[in-house]
């Protein structure tokens, strides 16, 4: 039985021996701490905190130039809406021009005379299909001639319910 009662003596001894080991680890390691804290240099915090300020301007920078940016790209907008309406005022003249509206075919003369049946202006209206070429042999003429006398450009195109000029 003394075994016994020196084992059941010496296991309280360890785990005190334990504590205290234990316990003085702890110490010095918050001593450690406290005297890493106490002698890092203040200048590192600094530098750090200068590259934070620095990071905020350039963020702030880039915030401001991304403003201007969209301003710009709001007015660039505009401008493509501007485009497209004048193109589309273009085509619109475009197609008005290669158009043979005349006015001596279609407003009388306020004379007393009634006009004679050679100056009267014949007229062909333009049915899908057609060409110029068709329609100046179907009336003798020559294309040149069919377009001289409707105004049309040598790439000129013509659309069906088009009235053209074919003969005085």
């Amino acid at each position: 039985m003394k075994l016994e009662d020196k084992e059941s003596k010496s296991a309280p001894n360890i785990s005190r021996k334990l504590q205290i080991v234990f316990v003085s680890i702890g110490a010095a390691l918050i001593v450690m701490i406290a005297l890493a804290i106490m002698f890092l240099p203040s200048g590192r915090i600094d530098e750090v905190e200068n590259q934070v300020r620095l990071l905020e301007a350039k963020l702030k920078q880039a915030e401001n130039k991304l403003i201007r940016l969209e301003k710009i790209d709001e007015k660039l907008a505009d401008i493509d809406e501007k485009l497209r309406f004048l193109f589309s005022q273009y085509k619109q003249v475009e197609i008005l021009k290669q158009r043979p509206e005349r006015l001596e075919g279609s407003v009388t003369p306020s004379t007393d005379k009634t006009p004679d049946k050679k100056t009267k202006a014949r007229y062909h209206q333009v049915k899908a299909g057609e060409t110029l070429f068709g329609i100046s042999n179907r009336y003798g003429l020559k294309v040149d001639e069919l377009r001289r006398l409707n105004n049309l450009a040598p790439g000129a195109v013509i659309h069906p319910g088009q009235k053209l000029v074919v003969g005085p």
